[in-house]
């Protein structure tokens, strides 16, 4: 068992005798006190769990003692001896803090048993305290390990300190680094014109005391008792301020100050409570570091797209004038040129045709990078979508002799709800692929099928493959295949010329439709080549 600790105040020495003798026979440890003044200079060198005093004292009163000892120590108990008590007296006891009180004279018995039922109590309120810090900072973590944007974070971050540690208000500054200046970033029960224009210069004021020393801090009745910043005002409704540094996880770097109030209960925070804030501000760092890395590459990403939109744009211009005029040039020249120089220009149109299509895959990759790429949804036969397609790409197929087929189904499968020339695309660039990834007299495959639900037999979706007997695709390919930009490494794909794009822009637009796209592939001596499937939804 431990020895609790108890101070005892009363005006008559005979009674702090009584006391002290019989709480000692029960393994208490008892300190008693005549004087209240003296009681509460000795209070902060010694952890006490209970103070017992009188109501009435000479130099003070009960009810002076009860709110000092909560001001200073809020968990200690404190027990009110008195002869004379009616039941408002009582009650603004109990209002103030008091735990509970005993009638003057007492038995030595109900004595023993309040302070037994005291000692019961704390001990089960610091193991719900105990539970509530550590659910309290599980929430916090997994609230701040989510993925979000910076500003909805330091918003947060705030209102669940305060919520968490019972504050009246709480801001979180950050340091500007061209200023060398605490900005408000995110606040909780403050004005807004206290967020907008606070800027604290960084070793000044409160916050920036603890920005430039990095050590955490506790204010109990405002500055006045603390002899660094008596010098300083503050917001005379606050009665207790708790101010911690926030430190990147690396170099111990303070990147701001988070701060929280108490204003309006009566209640004070306590050592304890500090703990467990430089505990959440920990947490709170480690996310809003992760955050702003993030936020950075988001913003590279953004200014990456937007420069490959307007590339894009700017080389596509001039690019369908050259088409169209080589075109013309065609048209108007016709028959009166050698062969040589006819070559020449159809390796110019096919170079243009080639560099539109790498165009247009930057244009896609940009609009589905900023979320505009648009979906125009029909219904439309998708056997005669893949047959049409088919019919297409057959010329690219031939000078490899290439068996490129659309293995229709026997039955009729129904419309389906997709853009038309989205889907197309998707299936052009699988069976491109195939085209250049399969050696000569290669089989290129097309299927369809309707897969029904396993529940009611309904149709749910359409499942449609392009199969080639290639080169087939590495386990370590597969999991990347769909990635933008990336290209598989081997023999043949020099022969794309392509930017990795073309997979990538079709995963982005089969999902667009709610479906799914993956791929098989195989390399072994026995079976070699790769087979792309797609869904869509009926």
């Amino acid at each position: 068992m431990v020895n609790e600790n108890i101070m005892v105040i009363d005006d008559e020495e005979t009674i702090c005798n009584l006391c002290k003798k019989v709480l000692e026979e029960d393994n208490y440890t008892v300190d008693t006190f005549t004087d209240g003044k003296l009681a509460i200079e000795k209070f902060n060198e010694k952890n006490y769990d209970i103070v017992l005093t009188d109501l009435a004292l000479k130099d003070t009163t009960g009810m002076e003692i009860l709110k000092r000892v909560k001001q200073l120590s809020p968990k200690t108990d404190v027990i009110i001896m008195t002869g004379f008590v009616d039941i408002d007296s009582a009650v603004e006891l109990m209002k103030t803090g008091a735990y509970d009180y005993i009638p003057k004279p007492f038995e030595i018995d109900n004595l023993k048993l309040r302070i037994r039922k005291c000692i019961e109590n704390r001990a089960l309120i610091s193991e719900l305290h105990d539970l509530k810090e550590i659910v309290s900072l599980y929430e916090i973590s997994q609230a701040m390990s989510s993925s979000m944007e910076l500003k909805q974070l330091l918003n947060l971050i705030i209102k669940l300190a305060c919520q968490t540690l019972n504050a009246d208000s709480g801001s979180l500054m950050l340091i500007d680094e061209r200023t060398n200046e605490l900005k408000i970033e995110a606040a909780y029960g403050l004005s807004q014109d206290i967020v907008n224009n606070v800027r604290i210069k960084i070793g000044e004021n409160i916050s920036g005391w603890v920005a430039e020393k990095g050590e955490p801090l506790l204010l109990i009745d405002g500055l006045e008792n603390d002899p660094r910043f008596k010098h300083l005002k503050t917001r005379s409704e606050i009665k207790s301020s708790m101010i911690v540094a926030l430190k990147l996880k690396t170099k111990q770097k303070v990147i701001g100050v988070i701060t929280l109030n108490i204003t309006k209960s009566k209640k004070y925070f306590t050592e304890s409570d500090l703990k467990l804030f430089t505990l959440f501000a920990n947490n709170a760092s480690f996310a809003i570091q992760d955050a702003q890395v993030y936020e950075k590459l988001r913003e590279v990403d953004r200014l990456k797209t937007e420069f490959i939109s307007n590339t894009s744009h700017e080389l596509k211009t001039p690019l369908m004038a050259i088409q169209s005029s080589f075109e013309l040039l065609n048209e108007i020249i016709g028959d009166k040129i050698d062969t040589k120089s006819k070559e020449l220009i159809g390796i110019c149109n096919r170079n243009i045709i080639r560099m539109t299509r790498l165009i247009n895959d930057l244009l896609d990759f940009s609009r589905i990078e900023s979320g505009t790429l648009k979906i125009n949804k029909s219904y439309f036969s998708i056997q005669k979508l893949i047959n049409e397609t088919v019919s297409e790409l057959r010329h690219k197929s031939e000078p490899k002799k290439l068996v490129l087929e659309y293995k229709n189904p026997d039955i009729d499968i129904p419309d389906v709800f997709a853009d038309y020339d989205r889907i197309k695309q998707v299936l052009i660039n699988l069976i491109d692929n195939a085209i250049k990834f399969t050696p000569e007299r290669g089989e290129i495959i097309i299927e369809s099928k309707i897969i029904s639900d396993k529940f009611d037999n309904q149709p749910k979706y359409i499942l449609i493959s392009v199969s080639d007997t290639g080169i087939g695709i590495s386990k370590e390919n597969i999991e990347k295949i769909f990635d933008k930009f990336y290209q598989v490494n081997g023999s043949l794909t020099r022969e794309t010329d392509g930017l990795g794009l073309g997979l990538s822009i079709s995963k982005n637009i089969v999902e667009l439709h709610g479906g799914k796209i993956w791929v098989e592939s195989s390399q072994t001596e026995l079976e070699r080549g790769s087979k792309f499937f797609f869904t869509l939804p009926l």
